[in-house]
């Protein structure tokens, strides 16, 4: 099958699209990326949905932009394929994944239940009347649906493509959110590790943003030139979340402005701006760190992908802090690290229309494993 997986993550950059033939041979399956593109958010979007997060806007809007959002997803499909001169009747279905605007995947009080929820933007039927393509969505919920956490989804294709019978592997992703996969060597699926880790470039960006007028830190050259404020650190390291034992995920709902200002309005003193950079890149580092120490193995091999692998500075606090550790980047085993999550999410779709489960239960925590995704035709 040819499958276009199309991302849209928490550091609200912009769209990823991934086409992808997906097949199996010998009961094994094999991938071979066909196109990949990037589609960059305008800023008033980026500011939409800041807006949406931050619970500014009302219903009527949000209505608005959930479909909004399939009609822009249609716009970049036509581009998609003619940029790159596809036959569209060689595309057998859309994956998406959808904008998350809430996540919250820990039972609390609504009326009279105990209710987790997770909620993704885009219109599932309206991308697949305007595209004429079926379209699979909605792939977090049927998870909590059975007590899990909806995430981490793509375990399932880490474990699928990455384990290894010889080596132990984390594969790293520091995108918005920084997430881990744990794959012990000769392992089944049974027994990998799968979770979120803390702020990846999300807090980061919402510094060089609102301290210095730029959408990131290049290179982490603002945060090298910075000194650690250790008593900012401090505060930062009683983040609850960093120690949490697994399962567990996060995302914009918890690391946003209102968590750097928080944290800063604890501070009796005024910070230097480069200062406040360095202490919460230093941050993002040792929240990695911390969350393969206590449960991976910080002798495995690291496979890195996302946007954050890009941050010189940050991945060189990594470094330092595994000196002995085998880091890889995930090119060297043929995917693009910008794609990899869009690629997963078109894998998930794949698992859907073969209806075969596409959770990990001992990553997310849900009760067993369960076909993910809901299918809309055109």
């Amino acid at each position: 099958m040819n499958i276009l997986g199309i991302m849209t993550g928490t550091s609200l950059d912009g769209m990823d699209y991934a086409l992808v033939n997906f097949q199996e041979q010998v009961g094994k399956p094999t991938f071979s990326i066909i196109a990949t593109h990037f589609f960059e958010y305008s800023e008033a979007l980026k500011n939409k949905i800041r807006e949406i997060i931050s619970e500014r806007l009302p219903i009527k809007e949000f209505s608005q932009f959930n479909f909004y959002l399939s009609y822009l997803l249609n716009d970049k499909y036509r581009q998609f394929i003619e940029l790159y001169s596809i036959n569209p009747n060689s595309i057998d279905c859309i994956s998406m994944h959808g904008q998350t605007l809430w996540h919250n995947p820990y039972n609390s009080p609504f009326l009279d239940k105990q209710i987790s929820s997770t909620l993704q933007a885009g219109n599932i039927s309206t991308l697949a009347k305007l595209t004429g393509k079926p379209v699979v969505g909605d792939f977090r919920s049927g998870d909590i649906a059975l007590g899990g956490q909806g995430a981490p989804l793509v375990t399932i294709f880490d474990y699928d493509f990455f384990h290894n019978n010889n080596e132990e592997r984390i594969l790293l992703n520091i995108g918005g959110i920084s997430n881990i996969t744990y794959l012990p060597k000769n392992s089944d699926i049974s027994q990998i590790l799968a979770f979120d880790c803390g702020p990846g470039n999300i807090l980061i960006d919402e510094i060089a943003s609102n301290y210095f007028g730029i959408a990131f830190d290049k290179d982490g050259k603002i945060a090298r030139r910075g000194n650690i404020n250790q008593q900012l650190l401090d505060i930062l390291l009683n983040d609850d979340f960093i120690d949490k034992l697994p399962p567990k995920s996060t995302g914009r709902e918890k690391y946003n402005k209102h968590y750097i200002e928080s944290a800063l309005a604890l501070i009796p003193q005024q910070i230097e701006k480069e200062d406040i950079l360095r202490t919460f890149t230093e941050f993002t580092a040792l929240a990695i760190a911390k969350n393969i120490i206590q449960f991976a193995n910080p002798k495995a091999t690291i496979i890195v992908s996302g946007g954050g692998r890009n941050n010189m500075f940050l991945m060189e606090l990594l470094h330092n802090k595994f000196p002995n550790a085998q880091f890889n980047n995930i090119e060297d085993y043929g995917i693009p690290s910008d794609f990899k999550e869009a690629i997963a999410f078109g894998y998930l779709g794949y698992l859907r229309l073969n209806n075969k489960p596409g959770n990990v239960p001992n990553s997310t925590g849900a009760s067993r494993p369960t076909i993910l995704g809901t299918i809309a035709l055109p």
